[in-house]
C-alpha cells in the first residue's frame, strides 16, 4: 500500500498507535499521549527507524522545558537502534535529568552508562553491539566468533565442561619465525593455510577440556575441545563442532615467551574454517611495532571520554 507523505505539522505531533508500536518493541511503558489525528499514516506498517523518529516527541511533550529536551531529540533521532532509544527513555522515566546535558556525546553517557562502547573515527563514542558469546568476531568475516578471541574469551556459563585428561600432542610452540620482524604478513599468509616453513610444533603434554552445550542455550558451536598446555596454562590448539557433530573449525595459537613481560602468549592465532576452506589469522606483528608491555594504564584510561580523546577524526 502507498503511504501518504506526512507533513512537518503532523510530525510535531505524538502519534498514540506508534507510540504503541515503540512500546510493545521496546517492552517498556511509554508516556501516554493524545489522541492520533492522522490514523491513516499510523496504521501503515513502519520500519524501526521511523518508530525511532517519532520518539523525540514523545520526550518533547513530557519535557518540562522544550529547551533543555531538544538534545535528547537530536538523541534520538541519531540513535542507531531501537535498544538504545528505550535506554534513553527508560532513564528518563527513572528522573534523570537528560535534558539538562549539553551534547550528544554527554546524553549517551547519561542514558547507558554501563553498556559497552566503541570509538569510531568521527570522535563520537556509540554503544558496541554485543561482544559476547557467538555473536560474530569484529573485523573477522564471520570466520569467528566474539569468544572466540585469544583461543575462548567470555563467559562460560553456556557450556557444560569436562576435565577428560592429560595427554601428548604435537602443538604450536616456541613460534619465533612467525614473530620475526624480518618477516613481511605476505610470507606468512598463504592460500589456504599460513606458511608451514616458519611455524613450528613440538610435542607437549596438554590437558585436554571439553565443553557441550547445556540444553536450553545455544551457540554455533555444539561442542569445543581445549588443548592446554601444561606448563603455562595457555590454550595451544581447539576443535569447534557444529549442531550436527561434525568438526568445523579448527584454532592454533602460535605462542613465544615474551621475555621482558615473563609471559607464555601467542604471536599468531589462526582459525582454519574447513568446511568452506578459509582461515583467518589474528594478531601479525611483523611489520608493526612491538607490544609495550610496561605502558601503564588507568579504569580512567577506558572511560567514553577517553575513547573520544583518542579518536581520529
Amino acid at each position: 500500500r502507498q503511504r501518504r507523505q506526512s507533513t512537518p505539522e503532523e510530525r510535531q505531533q505524538p502519534c498514540a498507535i506508534r507510540i504503541g508500536e515503540a512500546r510493545a518493541i521496546l517492552g517498556e511503558k511509554l508516556p501516554e499521549t493524545g489522541g492520533c489525528e492522522h490514523t491513516e499514516r499510523c496504521l501503515v506498517d513502519e520500519p524501526a527507524r521511523e518508530i525511532i523518529a517519532d520518539l523525540p516527541h514523545v520526550v518533547l511533550a513530557q519535557a518540562r522545558d522544550r529547551r533543555r529536551a531538544r538534545p535528547v531529540e537530536r538523541f534520538l533521532k541519531s540513535a542507531a537502534n531501537l535498544d538504545d532509544a528505550g535506554h534513553c527513555l527508560a532513564a528518563l522515566r527513572h528522573g534523570l535529568d537528560v535534558g539538562a546535558a549539553d551534547d550528544l556525546d554527554e546524553i549517551g553517557e547519561r542514558c547507558q552508562p554501563h553498556r559497552d562502547r566503541e570509538a569510531l573515527d568521527r570522535r563520537r563514542v556509540t554503544r558496541a553491539p554485543n561482544v559476547a558469546y557467538d555473536n560474530p568476531g569484529t573485523a573477522a568475516d564471520g570466520q569467528r566468533t566474539s569468544d572466540q578471541f585469544d583461543m575462548f574469551n567470555g563467559a562460560p556459563d553456556r557450556y557444560d565442561w569436562t576435565l577428560v585428561g592429560k595427554k601428548e600432542m604435537l602443538v604450536p610452540y616456541n613460534a619465533y619465525k612467525l614473530h620475526s620482524n624480518t618477516l613481511k604478513n605476505s610470507d606468512i599468509l598463504k592460500a589456504g593455510h599460513i606458511n608451514q616453513d616458519f611455524a613450528r610444533y613440538e610435542l607437549h603434554r596438554v590437558w585436554v577440556l571439553d565443553a557441550t552445550l547445556k540444553p536450553g542455550t545455544s551457540h554455533l558451536y555444539a561442542r569445543r575441545t581445549f588443548y592446554i598446555d601444561e606448563d603455562s596454562w595457555q590454550i595451544l590448539a581447539a576443535d569447534h563442532y557444529d549442531a550436527r557433530g561434525q568438526l568445523w573449525r579448527v584454532s592454533e595459537a602460535h605462542c613465544i615467551n615474551y621475555y621482558d613481560a615473563q609471559a607464555f602468549w601467542s604471536t599468531l592465532e589462526v582459525h582454519v574454517d574447513l568446511q568452506n576452506g578459509r582461515y583467518l589469522a589474528i594478531g601479525l606483528d611483523n611489520e608493526n611495532t612491538m607490544y609495550n608491555f610496561a605502558l601503564k594504564r588507568t579504569p580512567a584510561d577506558f572511560t567514553p571520554d577517553s575513547l573520544r580523546r583518542d579518536g581520529v577524526r
